[in-house]
């Protein structure tokens, strides 16, 4: 006898959620959020299938650079998670977040979702105890949040997941970040079960050259997604299934949320070199810029020590934001109807140089 059409569409769903990350967001966001329906956008299926071809094995580095309030740690940190441990309950998770409150945040989000009906009727086999920050499931698997240089004694990962682990205050010190460095790297890095195949990623905004991200599995193939919170250029974004997403150029990252005049005014309220970072992940604002060169420039294959754009002049970044992101002022040199001749050029390189030097020289005698 075939199965009624409501018991196909049931049956349907429940495998959708269970074997589908994109999918399974949606629905974890509806259980954490009651009476709320999760405002899909492009860039959410992105992240959402970049941590899921984790899961597949496709890649075990992911690095995710988003501005506030784009849903980042929701995804990554709350509904990763529980799908991850509800596919494979032996598995241990390690968060590592900014302070003790998040910990203890992330902990009971994840507590509401293994405790709703929806996510018991997809996992059945889920049982756990909770105490304080550490869940612990009765097949062996556990998830523990702790704070940055908490360290985890006796504790090791399956997955890691650092998340925001520093304020934008104390990122902009080099001799914080060198510590901060430090510490992830003989505390947190060891913690990885299997070196080769334990999965770690990294969910912040970009906060300076020096942050986290610079230390954060610097010798090993990484995938990093960087989104501004408006695009310069057009972006092309492709998902494993084929799927295709083109952003044009002076695109906010969700107009549901942000939109272009409301990011204005935000720009226009804020430090310009605070907005670059927190809003474009542009850690290296301070410097010039030649030609289409520009950051991020390939996102799929940056490391770390491919540093920023290779030319520093030519026009200030301040400029070159106003115009590539809001049409405002006059375009950039490079766009310009008459380009520059050699001898124009050559005089403006040689300035820019001139230029980097004084502010090494001064950097030299600050330090």
């Amino acid at each position: 006898m075939s199965q009624s059409k409501p018991m196909l569409r049931k049956h349907l769903l429940t495998s959708m959620y269970q074997n589908d990350f994109i999918a399974f967001v949606s629905l974890a966001y509806k259980i954490i959020h009651p009476g709320k329906d999760l405002q899909k956008n492009w860039h959410i299926d992105v992240i959402a299938d970049a941590i899921h071809c984790c899961l597949r094995g496709e890649h075990n580095r992911l690095a995710i650079h988003a501005p506030p309030r784009s849903l980042k740690s929701f995804i990554a940190s709350i509904a990763f998670p529980a799908f991850a441990l509800g596919r494979d309950p032996t598995l241990k998770i390690m968060s590592i977040v900014a302070t003790q409150e998040l910990a203890g945040d992330f902990s009971q989000k994840l507590t509401q979702l293994f405790s709703s009906d929806l996510y018991r009727n997809l996992f059945p086999h889920i049982r756990f105890e909770r105490r304080r920050e550490a869940i612990r499931l009765d097949h062996g698997g556990s998830f523990i949040s702790s704070p940055f240089f908490k360290s985890p004694v006796g504790r090791g990962a399956d997955i890691l997941i650092v998340d925001d682990p520093v304020s934008p205050g104390d990122a902009k010190n080099d001799h914080f970040n060198a510590k901060a460095a430090e510490w992830f790297s003989a505390e947190i890095v060891p913690r990885l079960n299997d070196k080769a195949s334990s999965i770690a990623v990294l969910v912040m905004q970009r906060l300076a050259k020096t942050d986290l991200c610079s230390a954060f599995f610097p010798g090993d193939p990484r995938k990093t997604l960087v989104f501004t919170a408006v695009s310069r250029r057009e972006e092309r974004w492709e998902l494993q299934d084929g799927t295709t997403y083109i952003r044009p150029p002076r695109t906010p990252l969700n107009p549901k949320r942000e939109t272009l005049e409301q990011l204005w005014t935000i720009y226009r309220s804020m430090k310009f070199g605070d907005f670059a970072l927190q809003y474009l992940q542009d850690p290296y604002a301070d410097r010039y810029i030649n030609g289409p060169v520009y950051y991020p420039f390939d996102t799929t294959d940056w490391t770390p020590d491919k540093g920023g754009p290779k030319w520093w002049m030519l026009f200030s970044n301040a400029r070159y934001v106003q115009y590539e992101c809001f049409g405002v002022g006059d375009p950039p040199p490079y766009l310009a109807k008459n380009p520059l001749t050699d001898e124009q050029e050559d005089e403006l390189v040689a300035w820019a140089q001139a230029k980097l030097l004084c502010e090494m020289q001064k950097d030299l005698e600050d330090d």
